[in-house]
């Protein structure tokens, strides 16, 4: 579904995905970042920087905006949408509910 849905960007080293990433949902005039993961071993070298850097020119390329979630206390990844160019618009309390 996420592939039918928007675009979907990712890095290969020797023929595996260590990093990837795309868009969740989108308006008339923005898009969503979702699904951003980087393989643990392949982290701090600059590949989530260039990944989400990619995904966030291509929206910006078609919509007027770029949002994204993130949880507060993931530090290493609001340094790096920091440095992008994204800033905090407000946080928000995500509450789960589960049948089981």
């Amino acid at each position: 579904m996420q592939f039918d849905s928007g675009f979907y960007h990712y890095i290969v080293d020797d023929k595996q995905i260590v990093a990837c990433g795309g868009t969740h949902f989108e308006t008339e005039y923005s898009a969503q970042l979702g699904n951003i993961h980087v393989i643990p071993q392949y982290r701090r070298q600059g590949l989530g920087y260039q990944l989400v850097k990619s995904i966030t020119w291509e929206i910006l390329t078609r919509k007027e905006m770029a949002t994204l979630f993130v949880a507060q206390k993931n530090y290493p990844a609001i340094s790096l949408y920091e440095k992008i160019g994204f800033s905090t618009y407000k946080p928000v309390n995500i509450i789960n509910c589960s049948m089981y």
